[in-house]
Protein backbone atom coordinates (compact mmCIF):
# COMPACT_ATOMS: atom_id res chain seq x y z
CA UNK A 1 0.00 0.00 0.00
CA UNK A 2 0.95 2.86 -0.85
CA UNK A 3 0.11 5.72 0.58
CA UNK A 4 0.60 8.81 -0.97
CA UNK A 5 2.57 11.42 1.43
CA UNK A 6 0.42 14.18 2.16
CA UNK A 7 1.81 16.90 3.58
CA UNK A 8 -0.62 19.07 5.76
CA UNK A 9 0.64 22.03 6.36
CA UNK A 10 -1.28 24.93 8.86
CA UNK A 11 -0.45 27.54 6.40
CA UNK A 12 -3.18 28.56 4.27
CA UNK A 13 -2.25 28.29 0.19
CA UNK A 14 -4.52 30.87 -0.37
CA UNK A 15 -5.05 34.30 0.83
CA UNK A 16 -7.39 34.95 3.50
CA UNK A 17 -9.77 37.16 2.26
CA UNK A 18 -10.79 39.73 4.80
CA UNK A 19 -14.54 39.42 5.20
CA UNK A 20 -15.86 43.19 7.41
CA UNK A 21 -19.29 43.06 9.60
CA UNK A 22 -21.66 44.94 7.16
CA UNK A 23 -21.86 48.50 8.56
CA UNK A 24 -24.83 49.81 10.38
CA UNK A 25 -26.63 53.40 9.79
CA UNK A 26 -27.29 55.42 13.02
CA UNK A 27 -31.26 54.10 13.18
CA UNK A 28 -34.26 56.50 13.75
CA UNK A 29 -34.41 55.42 17.72
CA UNK A 30 -31.08 57.09 18.10
CA UNK A 31 -32.10 60.21 16.43
CA UNK A 32 -35.09 60.46 18.23
CA UNK A 33 -33.46 60.11 21.53
CA UNK A 34 -30.65 62.39 21.40
CA UNK A 35 -33.11 64.92 19.89
CA UNK A 36 -35.42 64.12 22.90
CA UNK A 37 -32.22 64.95 25.53
CA UNK A 38 -31.13 68.10 23.44
CA UNK A 39 -34.66 69.26 23.95
CA UNK A 40 -34.49 68.21 27.68
CA UNK A 41 -31.23 70.02 28.47
CA UNK A 42 -32.77 73.26 26.34
CA UNK A 43 -35.91 73.45 28.66
CA UNK A 44 -34.14 72.86 32.01
CA UNK A 45 -31.62 75.50 30.93
CA UNK A 46 -34.60 77.76 29.72
CA UNK A 47 -36.18 77.14 33.22
CA UNK A 48 -33.50 77.61 35.34
CA UNK A 49 -32.72 81.24 33.70
CA UNK A 50 -37.08 81.93 33.81
CA UNK A 51 -36.51 81.00 37.71
CA UNK A 52 -33.91 83.46 38.19
CA UNK A 53 -35.31 85.87 36.50
CA UNK A 54 -38.62 85.29 38.70
CA UNK A 55 -36.70 85.56 41.52
CA UNK A 56 -34.91 88.88 40.70
CA UNK A 57 -38.47 90.30 40.15
CA UNK A 58 -39.40 89.44 43.33
CA UNK A 59 -36.90 90.56 45.15
CA UNK A 60 -37.33 93.47 43.13
CA UNK A 61 -40.70 94.12 44.53
CA UNK A 62 -40.34 93.64 47.59
CA UNK A 63 -37.83 96.27 47.81
CA UNK A 64 -40.21 98.07 46.03
CA UNK A 65 -43.11 97.69 49.00
CA UNK A 66 -40.62 97.81 51.57
CA UNK A 67 -39.80 101.57 50.07
CA UNK A 68 -43.98 102.28 49.51
CA UNK A 69 -44.88 101.12 53.39
CA UNK A 70 -42.42 103.97 54.27
CA UNK A 71 -43.57 105.91 52.94
CA UNK A 72 -46.79 105.83 54.85
CA UNK A 73 -47.20 107.04 58.16
CA UNK A 74 -48.00 104.33 60.38
CA UNK A 75 -49.48 106.33 63.34
CA UNK A 76 -51.77 108.33 60.14
CA UNK A 77 -53.29 105.06 59.17
CA UNK A 78 -54.11 104.14 62.91
CA UNK A 79 -55.69 107.25 63.52
CA UNK A 80 -57.71 106.92 59.84
CA UNK A 81 -59.00 103.28 61.35
CA UNK A 82 -59.56 104.85 64.12
CA UNK A 83 -61.71 107.79 62.92
CA UNK A 84 -63.24 105.32 60.31
CA UNK A 85 -64.60 103.16 62.99
CA UNK A 86 -66.35 105.92 65.01
CA UNK A 87 -67.62 106.61 61.90
CA UNK A 88 -69.31 103.57 61.10
CA UNK A 89 -70.76 103.26 64.68
CA UNK A 90 -72.44 106.50 64.35
CA UNK A 91 -73.71 105.73 60.89
CA UNK A 92 -75.00 102.71 62.87
CA UNK A 93 -76.74 104.27 65.52
CA UNK A 94 -77.98 106.68 63.51
CA UNK A 95 -79.79 104.79 61.18
CA UNK A 96 -81.15 102.40 64.35
CA UNK A 97 -82.24 105.43 65.85
CA UNK A 98 -85.76 106.09 66.85
CA UNK A 99 -87.53 109.58 66.71
CA UNK A 100 -91.53 110.25 68.70
CA UNK A 101 -91.71 113.41 67.37
CA UNK A 102 -93.25 112.38 63.87
CA UNK A 103 -95.59 110.75 65.35
CA UNK A 104 -96.75 113.01 67.55
CA UNK A 105 -96.84 115.46 64.56
CA UNK A 106 -98.65 112.79 62.13
CA UNK A 107 -101.44 112.53 65.13
CA UNK A 108 -101.84 116.75 65.01
CA UNK A 109 -101.81 116.92 61.71
CA UNK A 110 -104.32 114.39 60.96
CA UNK A 111 -107.06 114.35 63.76
CA UNK A 112 -110.40 116.39 63.33
CA UNK A 113 -110.53 119.08 65.66
CA UNK A 114 -114.24 117.05 66.92
CA UNK A 115 -111.42 114.41 68.73
CA UNK A 116 -109.06 114.78 71.58
CA UNK A 117 -106.46 111.59 73.04
CA UNK A 118 -106.59 111.15 76.41
CA UNK A 119 -103.64 108.41 76.60
CA UNK A 120 -100.87 107.33 74.46
CA UNK A 121 -98.93 103.86 74.97
CA UNK A 122 -96.59 103.02 71.81
CA UNK A 123 -94.41 99.78 71.81
CA UNK A 124 -92.28 98.20 69.01
CA UNK A 125 -93.35 94.92 67.39
CA UNK A 126 -91.17 91.81 65.82
CA UNK A 127 -90.20 92.74 62.17
CA UNK A 128 -89.53 96.83 62.66
CA UNK A 129 -93.08 97.75 63.34
CA UNK A 130 -94.08 99.94 66.03
CA UNK A 131 -98.02 99.58 67.37
CA UNK A 132 -99.93 102.42 69.36
CA UNK A 133 -102.65 102.53 71.55
CA UNK A 134 -104.27 105.65 72.23
CA UNK A 135 -107.50 106.10 74.51
CA UNK A 136 -109.65 109.25 73.38
CA UNK A 137 -112.80 111.04 73.47
CA UNK A 138 -114.90 112.30 70.51
CA UNK A 139 -118.44 114.77 70.38
CA UNK A 140 -120.24 112.32 67.92
CA UNK A 141 -119.83 108.79 65.97
CA UNK A 142 -119.47 110.56 63.01
CA UNK A 143 -116.22 112.12 64.04
CA UNK A 144 -114.85 108.69 65.05
CA UNK A 145 -115.53 107.28 61.30
CA UNK A 146 -114.51 110.53 59.70
CA UNK A 147 -111.12 109.88 61.62
CA UNK A 148 -111.02 106.43 60.33
CA UNK A 149 -111.31 107.76 56.72
CA UNK A 150 -108.48 110.03 57.24
CA UNK A 151 -106.43 107.15 58.95
CA UNK A 152 -107.08 104.68 55.75
CA UNK A 153 -105.65 107.50 53.49
CA UNK A 154 -102.43 107.75 56.06
CA UNK A 155 -99.22 105.24 54.13
CA UNK A 156 -98.02 105.88 57.93
CA UNK A 157 -101.13 104.71 59.66
CA UNK A 158 -102.22 100.80 58.81
CA UNK A 159 -104.68 98.30 60.47
CA UNK A 160 -106.14 100.90 62.53
CA UNK A 161 -108.94 99.93 64.70
CA UNK A 162 -111.62 101.76 66.81
CA UNK A 163 -113.36 99.38 69.64
CA UNK A 164 -114.52 100.08 73.06
CA UNK A 165 -116.89 102.86 72.03
CA UNK A 166 -119.35 103.81 75.07
CA UNK A 167 -121.21 106.96 75.85
CA UNK A 168 -119.78 108.87 78.57
CA UNK A 169 -121.96 111.41 81.30
CA UNK A 170 -120.55 114.11 79.16
CA UNK A 171 -122.49 113.00 76.40
CA UNK A 172 -118.91 112.45 74.51
CA UNK A 173 -118.20 108.59 72.78
CA UNK A 174 -115.06 107.38 74.54
CA UNK A 175 -112.60 104.97 72.44
CA UNK A 176 -109.59 103.15 72.28
CA UNK A 177 -107.45 103.04 68.92
CA UNK A 178 -105.35 100.51 68.34
CA UNK A 179 -102.71 101.10 64.81
CA UNK A 180 -99.68 100.18 63.45
CA UNK A 181 -97.31 103.25 62.66
CA UNK A 182 -94.72 102.44 59.53
CA UNK A 183 -91.50 102.31 60.84
CA UNK A 184 -90.12 104.53 58.03
CA UNK A 185 -92.24 107.87 59.76
CA UNK A 186 -89.99 107.05 63.09
CA UNK A 187 -86.10 107.20 61.48
CA UNK A 188 -84.12 109.94 62.95
CA UNK A 189 -81.95 109.92 59.94
CA UNK A 190 -85.02 110.61 57.65
CA UNK A 191 -86.45 113.10 60.01
CA UNK A 192 -83.04 115.01 59.12
CA UNK A 193 -83.62 114.89 55.89
CA UNK A 194 -86.82 116.44 56.25
CA UNK A 195 -85.93 118.99 57.95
Amino acid sequence: MAFESQKTSFIPKQAIVKTAAPERGVGGATVFATFLALVAIVLYGGLFVYRSVLNKDINDFAVSLDRARGAFETSLITELQTVDARLSTGDTLLKQHVALSPVFALLEESTVQTLRYKNFAMRAESGGAYSINLRGEADDYASIALQSDIFSQNKYITDHIFSNLTLNQDGRISFDLNAKINSGLLSYAQTIVQQ
